[in-house]
């Protein structure tokens, strides 16, 4: 039977519905009549409707039984039914200037407005430039638009719903899917929910009220699911999804192990992560943001996001960058809003969101508005709080000098800003006894503290011992910073104000994982003289233990460990190091899957490299090293000997810098037993951080290898030094914005950075290497072109450091058309129109990395004997049950198109039937009977092995290993005659890593 359901799309949740009866039910895809009786009827019924046939037994057909359910439908209601011929995105929404009188000027129409007129988008979709030319006309609106003269009326049902707490009130709105709670539920049901769960735990709450709303108007991958909702350490996070026409809908709440200092503060309630969402149209994959989106931001700005009484306003925003795990219809870049009542009540402040902020920091004391908004993103980053109460009588901070960088006759060098260039820019020290109580493992520190200063960076380290930068020479419970690390200084005019005071910690340097090389390190070291047979054998050597990963025990370790996560709880490598033999059917299939992706970084350059490793950069703290000289502490102390050290994402020709490690005497005295760090000398000209694409020592971290084949061939070229200057541009000073221009203007910052952001950066780094990559063709031949090339790239090599600091400077940055490349690599994976086969190092690492791949044949499906035994019926009968459950809700969990949320989703299916299984989060903390717990693992184990043999996938193995394995394996260790031995992860790698480099040797 044809799928019509691309032809005449229905809501996504009419669609989950359908796909999930259709499965259940066994049960052909919808014809055309049955999709136009559920468009007629609209989202609301069509769910009611459905819902009822997934409770029934489907007799004859799914369609007959829906039309015939459409017709009774309409035979008792007078309602008219709604007509909707298929589903789209929402309606654009127009935007036209308001009237003299200051009515509403938003339409639902898209070809209507409240003036009579409409004023649509340029073509071009410049939502910015749109965005300022209205706000530049319509002075009369500014303090409705930034202000709170918006009055708003909170409806009985959600005045009723507020006594469940905010907590379990979030949960209910996140579960209505974006509906008014006034269309999905009376005061009665409310109150009878109320009463319902008066006794419930917050888990037993979610089941209800999964049950009561989330199963009708909710997908099955976004049930919100915790095994343990109060766990100490945890934080929620309350999410709003804002939609192109407006509308807005909550998510969450979700839990976190961190949150932010903005969090803390306000109470994690009070804050609201928001994100605008776009549209996409299937047909032309094209996003509709640059229409749209206006008139949601201008809603949300003009009237706040409302929460029952709550209401919250813009704060500030946060782009998440590369890193921020986003899909199709999101952008790293997020918004926050808080619920400025609150936060008036508790710092008795008037309802003014710039006073709000300078709770936080002073930040009218700053030079440009580009620097306001970066600064303020401080607050924003997940920190954890240090256990210190910096008002505490002796508890004692001081400022220290920074050290400057020096011209032979000793006189300062002073930068283009006319301030003077310093070595120490990131540096501070603790008291050891203040070190010892850094909880955890983390990675960089920032204070807030209403003293002298605001907000400064302080340099941390190691915590399983002692941050690098504790010294046992400071007097106890002291804190040293220097000038260069306070970001915002306080403001004298405002110091009556009540501001916080904490010390956040980010997160400090640990123990480095195994290093890998990248395109751009590649190419550069390529240059630099490392021969293309060096980078050629490295992959030749990995692809072999991905290739004798199948069937020798170490390779297949080596590929588990090296996987992280991608092997849950490393339960291959347990499984290999239990004795199940390699020709396990899901031992074979993971291993395959774990290798192929390894490939796939493998052609894009992804290179281990023995002898390398990354550290954290601190300054030496006893001034006694000199230019082209570096302390660093390993593993095992001090290393001394040449080393290659670079810093990502530095795209320079002499950005790997040869240096001497040097074993500095005393140091140890400073540190005590401090480990990975590399300390940069305080002598010299200029800072040798800044000479690695402009780093600093504020918790950058440092490519370090002392790889002997890099350092035999290598040979480095003239550091980095900016020639081309741009000047910043002329900016009003904070201080100079009355409160509406300032909000303005920082939401027209938060307009450019989501829908128009700079592209600049993406641009010269391609450029760069499309151009290093025809450079390293060429080797010696034609030096004209050589030449040509150079300058170009070295012309964009200043453009992309640039716009890396340009949310900072405020610079506009943009690429010159001269600069930009027409044609690119094979393996950067252009169109064929603008691509061309590359012959250099790169394309030669693609090419063999391309031709082999683990092409897993069918794997047959066998049960291991010392699992293979009788279990009672009873149990086998419950995890039947159970097994066909978890298909239906992993199958909706991994039909979310966003990675990151596929993957939470099917960790909370998992832990579902852990639960089940256990009575607890896992085998350790359960406190059940062993004798049910064992037969009901072996229950999964028989339902998973025996439904994998039926449809003959070993993949369907799968679920007996993530749900019961490590009773699996308890199992399978009491039947032999050994005890196994316990051993670290990271011990186990290190040992295959150092066995691996000496047998290439």
């Amino acid at each position: 039977m044809a799928d019509f359901s691309k032809k005449f799309p229905l809501p996504p949740l009419v669609e989950e519905l359908i796909k999930q009866i259709c499965r259940e039910q066994s049960q052909p895809p919808l014809d055309l009549n049955a999709r136009k009786e559920l468009a007629s009827l609209g989202e609301d019924e069509s769910i009611n409707i459905l819902n009822k046939i997934r409770r029934s037994k489907i007799n004859k057909s799914f369609d007959g039984f829906i039309v015939y359910m459409a017709k009774e439908l309409r035979a008792n209601s007078s309602a008219t039914p709604v007509k909707l011929e298929s589903y789209s995105s929402p309606q654009i929404i127009s935007v036209s200037p308001p009237s003299s009188e200051g009515s509403n000027y938003l339409s639902d129409s898209p070809t209507s407005s409240s003036s009579g007129s409409t004023n649509s988008f340029k073509e071009d979709g410049s939502v910015l430039s749109y965005f300022s030319d209205k706000l530049a006309s319509m002075t009369s609106i500014r303090l409705n638009l930034f202000g709170f003269s918006k009055s708003h009326q909170t409806s009985r049902e959600f005045l009723a719903l507020e006594k469940l707490g905010f907590r379990r009130a979030f949960l209910v709105m996140s579960y209505i899917g974006g509906r008014k709670l006034e269309n999905v539920a009376s005061v009665r049901d409310i109150k009878s929910l109320i009463v319902e769960s008066e006794k419930l735990t917050m888990g037993s709450f979610e089941n209800l009220a999964w049950e009561r709303y989330g199963d009708r108007y909710c997908l099955r991958k976004d049930r919100i699911k915790y095994r343990r909702w109060d766990s100490s350490g945890q934080y929620y996070m309350y999410h709003c999804h804002v939609h192109l026409d407006g509308s807005y809908c909550f998510k969450g709440p979700f839990l976190n192990n961190r949150t932010s200092l903005l969090q803390k503060i306000l109470k994690e309630e009070n804050v609201l992560i928001v994100k605008f969402v776009d549209e996409v149209n299937e047909k032309s994959k094209l996003t509709k943001s640059s229409r749209a989106s206006f008139a949601a931001i201008e809603k949300v700005a003009r009237e706040g996001i409302y929460f029952g009484q709550n209401c919250y306003r813009f704060f500030a925003f946060k782009d998440g960058g590369r890193g921020e795990k986003k899909d199709r219809t999101s952008s790293s870049v997020k918004c926050y809003f808080v619920n400025i009542d609150n936060f008036a009540q508790s710092y008795d402040i008037d309802k003014c969101i710039r006073k709000a902020r300078s709770v936080f920091m002073h930040l009218d004391t700053l030079p440009s508005l580009s620097k306001y908004a970066a600064r303020l993103e401080l607050a924003l980053s997940k920190t954890i709080t240090l256990p210190i109460n910096l008002d505490a009588s002796d508890i004692h901070v001081e400022v220290i000098s920074d050290i400057p960088c020096q011209l032979a006759d000793g006189s300062a060098v002073i930068g283009e800003d006319g301030k003077p260039l310093i070595h120490t820019d990131g540096t501070g020290y603790i008291s050891e006894d203040l070190a010892r109580e850094f909880p955890g493992k983390i990675f960089k520190a920032n204070m807030v503290q209403d003293h002298n200063f605001e907000i400064c960076d302080v340099f941390d380290s190691d915590l399983k011992e002692i941050p690098s930068q504790s010294t046992e020479l400071l007097p106890q419970r002291t804190i040293q910073v220097r000038p260069s690390m306070i970001k915002v200084y306080k403001d004298p005019e405002s110091s009556h104000f009540l501001t916080v005071n904490s010390f956040e910690i980010v997160g400090t340097s640990g123990r480095p994982k195994k290093s890998y090389l990248s395109r751009y390190l590649v190419s550069l070291l390529h240059y630099g003289g490392v021969p293309t047979k060096f980078f050629t054998n490295i992959l030749k050597n990995a692809i072999g233990d991905a290739r004798t990963s199948l069937t020798d025990k170490r390779a297949a370790l080596q590929v588990a460990l090296e996987s992280g996560d991608m092997d849950d709880d490393f339960t291959i490598a347990r499984m290999v190091l239990s004795g199940i033999p390699l020709n396990e059917p899901y031992i074979q299939t993971r291993l395959g899957f774990l290798t192929n992706h390894q490939n796939k970084g493998l052609k894009e350059g992804k290179l281990p490299i023995g002898e390398s490793f990354y550290l954290m950069g601190t300054a030496d703290p006893t001034n006694t090293l000199d230019r082209g000289e570096v302390c660093i502490i390993h593993e095992n102390g001090q290393i001394s000997g040449k080393v290659l050290v670079y810093r990502n994402p530095g795209i320079h020709f002499g950005d790997v810098h040869v240096l001497t490690a040097k074993h500095v005497e005393g140091l140890e005295e400073i540190v005590g037993n401090s480990k990975y760090g590399i300390f940069f000398p305080t002598k010299g000209s200029r800072s040798l951080a800044d000479a690695m694409s402009g780093g600093d020592l504020d918790g950058d971290m440092y490519w370090v290898s002392r790889n002997l084949d890099l350092l035999k061939y290598f040979k480095p070229s003239h550091p980095w030094t900016c020639t081309n200057h741009s000047s910043s541009p002329q900016q009003k000073k904070p201080v100079d914005f009355s409160d509406e221009e300032l909000e303005h203007e920082l939401f027209s910052r938060f307009l450019s950075a989501r829908f128009q952001p700079s592209k600049a950066m993406g641009i010269a780094s391609n450029s760069w290497l499309a151009h290093m990559d025809q450079l390293l063709t060429l080797g010696d031949k034609d030096v004209t072109e050589r030449k040509r090339l150079k300058e170009k790239m070295l012309k964009l090599v200043d453009i992309y450091y640039e716009a890396l600091d340009a949310p900072k400077t405020g610079i506009e940055v943009t690429v010159p058309r001269e600069l930009v490349a027409d044609t690119y690599p094979h393996y950067m994976g252009r169109q064929p129109s603008s691509s061309y086969h590359s012959e250099s190092v790169l394309g030669k690492i693609y090419d063999e990395a391309h031709e082999w791949a683990l092409e897993t044949p069918s794997i047959p499906v066998w049960k291991l004997s010392l699992l293979d035994v009788e279990v009672p019926k009873k149990n086998l009968k419950t995890w039947q049950r159970l097994y066909k459950n978890y298909r239906v809700e992993m199958s909706a969990a991994v039909s979310n198109g966003d990675e990151e949320l596929k993957r939470e989703s099917c960790d909370k299916v998992i832990q579902k039937y852990k639960q089940i299984l256990y009575e607890a989060a896992d085998l350790e903390s359960s406190s059940r009977a062993w004798v049910e717990t064992r037969f009901d693992a072996l229950a999964i184990y028989h339902v998973s092995y025996d439904y994998a043999m039926e449809i003959e996938d070993a993949k369907k193995c799968g679920f007996a290993w993530k749900v019961a394995g490590m009773a699996l394996l308890k199992i399978f260790a009491e039947a032999q005659a050994e005890k196994p031995i316990a051993c670290m992860p990271s011990v186990l790698q290190e040992v295959l890593t150092r066995k691996s480099a000496q047998e290439q040797m």
